[in-house]
């Protein structure tokens, strides 16, 4: 938190949280809290990876012990919803920052562009990023020979999403 302030003069505007890898680079709501306070009264962005840690290590768990290894498996221990709660709690955490600004990272699922769509509606300072991967691939990718090739994190998921995804970008929505 100290070296927040510290960070303009080095040119550097922005900070990138995660809400998932528990026991590595996950951050508590408190702390994303602190963080987001901080940064805004820093003239710093805050970019979220958001996705449910909790959820994920516990689907993982399940996964394996049902010997469920192959690629696909990546995606199907990450739960869309996961991703959609966590990007509504973190517009809750920056609204309550002090509108501190937010910049939500990597959007797969089309139900976050309608949180999206819903925190800009009540005023949170939020924008939104997705990927070129989540509007032209899916989760069916990863079920192939190759599919090792197709992880990525958060995972790609249905034509339903690449549908939804596409039309927030096309709506205006979604900003990059």
């Amino acid at each position: 938190l100290a070296e927040i302030p510290l960070l303009p003069a080095l040119g550097v505007n922005s900070i990138k949280m995660f809400t998932a890898y528990n026991g590595r680079m996950r951050l508590q709501d408190g702390e994303i809290f602190q963080a987001m306070r901080k940064a805004k009264d820093s003239g710093v962005i805050s970019m979220i990876h958001a996705e449910n840690g909790d959820l994920i290590d516990l689907q993982i768990q399940e996964a394996l012990a049902a010997g469920h290894t192959s690629p696909v498996w990546h995606a199907r221990t990450r739960s869309p919803w996961g991703a959609v709660s966590e990007f509504l709690n973190v517009c809750m955490l920056a609204k309550a920052a002090g509108n501190a600004p937010l910049y939500v990272v990597h959007m797969n699922v089309a139900e976050e562009a309608d949180q999206l769509k819903y925190a800009k509606d009540k005023g949170v300072n939020v924008h939104g990023e997705t990927c070129p991967q989540y509007l032209m691939f899916t989760e069916k990718d990863m079920e192939g020979a190759d599919g090792a090739k197709w992880v990525c994190s958060p995972p790609m998921r249905s034509a339903k999403d690449n549908a939804g995804l596409w039309k927030a970008l096309e709506d205006g929505v979604i900003d990059t």
